[in-house]
């Protein structure tokens, strides 16, 4: 139980220096790929790192001893055995499981929530990317190599904006760094930075995304008129990469 604590307490304290160092250092910085590979490297880091131990073996010499023990020299008690007790470990080792264990179950079901909106829709395949038009109201998204929107919600214009962007998402594989961010969340739901660096990460996702879509659209003004006028929430799954987010001032600024 000692050592578990002590690699989470390692593990939690890694990961808010890493969140530190991006957030006053490298947050206004417009090296997204570089910011990503940071902020992906911190993840990997607390992880790893708390377990890995340096050990140094040390030979002495042991030296002969005359004292000896002999059987009648102490008095011989019976040891009477004490019922078993509870200690503060072991209530903060339950709590500690019963965390993981809800954080576990709800990653389930956002994937089987997710996979359930996946198989709704009418799936168009292009260049190894599968293009899902479905009918609720729902902001547009990618996972893995899905890319989920609807039609009737955008005008031509606007559709062609947000699939090149979320198509940024899929070439780039952001799916993945989302799932490691959500990953850690489990073993760390306790540290509140671990919420707050999914957070940072899917933002600056955002960021690249946004800066790769700009790239193949001929007025940047109307990219960020689009961004603006889709800043209404609407149903967004869990674990994926969204064109709409709640930081759409930020986005506009980074362009």
């Amino acid at each position: 139980m000692e050592l578990l604590l002590t690699y989470l307490g390692k593990s939690a304290g890694l990961l808010i220096v890493f969140f530190a160092l991006y957030y006053f250092l490298l947050r206004q910085d417009h090296s997204f790929s570089t910011n990503r590979k940071f902020l992906l490297g911190g993840l990997f880091a607390s992880a790893i790192l708390p377990s890995v131990q340096f050990t140094r073996t040390v030979f002495i010499e042991a030296q002969n001893s005359t004292f000896q023990i002999f059987e009648g020299d102490f008095p011989v008690s019976e040891v009477v055995p004490q019922e078993p007790v509870i200690t503060p470990m072991q209530i903060l080792l339950a709590i500690y499981l019963t965390g993981v264990a809800f954080m576990t179950g709800r990653m389930l079901l956002q994937l089987i929530s997710l996979s359930k909106v996946l198989y709704s829709g009418q799936i168009s395949k292009y260049g190894g990317i599968n293009y899902i038009a479905v009918t609720g109201k729902m902001a547009p998204f990618s996972f893995l190599n899905f890319i989920v929107y609807n039609p009737a919600l955008h005008s031509e214009t606007e559709l062609q904006h947000i699939l090149k962007h979320e198509k940024a998402h899929v070439i780039q594989w952001h799916t993945a760094d989302v799932l490691l961010a959500n990953l850690n969340l489990i073993y760390q739901w306790f540290n509140p930075f671990a919420w707050l660096y999914v957070k940072i990460l899917q933002q600056n996702l955002e960021y690249i995304a946004d800066s790769e879509a700009v790239k193949e659209v001929p007025c940047k003004k109307e990219y960020q008129k689009v961004l603006v006028k889709i800043s209404t929430k609407n149903f967004n799954p869990a674990l994926t990469n969204s064109f709409y987010q709640s930081f759409i001032k930020k986005r506009i600024v980074m362009l």
